[in-house]
């Protein structure tokens, strides 16, 4: 067996044999206009929270690629309802479709009475090309991964940092769009006038996490001073933590 032969054959072994990712093909739905159609899922189970959440409902509008995600107790078909009125119907108004797979939280009488009140039209993924809901498949990803990193010292606070996440998400430039998603259903650049705004654009949204939490937020802040050449930047922090803290409700 010549070297070039063997040199193949233990590739191929290598390649056969190893724990090689999966890559999913994630193919684009065309949609034409902003909130014209939203795609939602589940995402976890995760270590129950202190607050008693356990999943996490995500949706997408998926012109702008704008994140929506609500931390929640178990994954049912009311917690969707109340999800689509309150976060999309009361904050974007009314939209076309809505694309899902077809579990029993979806594929529901109380979703489908609710669609059909909304002049909604459902749409599911069938079971053999998931990859239709690709959008809502890589934001679960990034949820995932940022809240185990922000929650990391403590599992059981991964649903308080939800919110922070998202905001860093939308004021990050997308790969695919080339802008921020806040810029599409807004028609502006966020306001970074605040110290802290415009360092967590700078330094990128999982650092940006963080910082919005209070960890490392002096040290960062120094050296985003240095950078900006602003001398007022730290002392406002100083002032705008104290002040956090000092309003901070006392439960008695």
């Amino acid at each position: 067996m010549s070297y070039t032969d063997k040199t193949y054959l233990d590739t191929t072994a290598c390649i056969l044999y190893s724990n090689v990712p999966e890559r999913l093909l994630y193919l684009n739905v065309p949609v034409q206009h902003l909130f014209e159609q939203y795609a939602i899922g589940f995402v976890g189970p995760f270590p129950v929270s202190k607050q008693g959440n356990k999943y996490i409902l995500v949706a997408v509008e998926m012109f702008s690629r704008w994140p929506l995600a609500r931390a929640v107790v178990a994954a049912e078909a009311n917690k969707v309802a109340s999800f689509l009125y309150e976060e999309i119907f009361c904050v974007f108004g009314p939209f076309i479709h809505l694309l899902s797979d077809n579990g029993t939280h979806f594929d529901a009488q109380i979703i489908d009475t609710f669609l059909a009140l909304m002049q909604v039209n459902h749409k599911f993924t069938s079971g053999y090309r998931p990859q239709c809901n690709g959008m809502v498949e890589k934001l679960n990803g990034t949820l995932t991964r940022a809240s185990q990193k922000l929650s990391v010292n403590d599992a059981g606070t991964w649903d308080v940092h939800l919110p922070s996440v998202i905001w860093a998400y939308c004021t990050k430039v997308h790969n695919t769009l080339k802008i921020l998603p806040y810029q599409m259903p807004f028609g502006q650049d966020p306001s970074f006038q605040n110290p802290i705004m415009a360092l967590g654009n700078e330094l990128g949204w999982q650092r940006y996490a963080k910082l919005v939490i209070g960890r490392d937020i002096v040290q960062e802040l120094r050296q985003f001073q240095g950078r900006q050449g602003e001398g007022r930047t730290f002392v406002y922090v100083q002032t705008w933590r104290s002040r956090r803290t000092l309003e901070t409700p006392k439960i008695l």
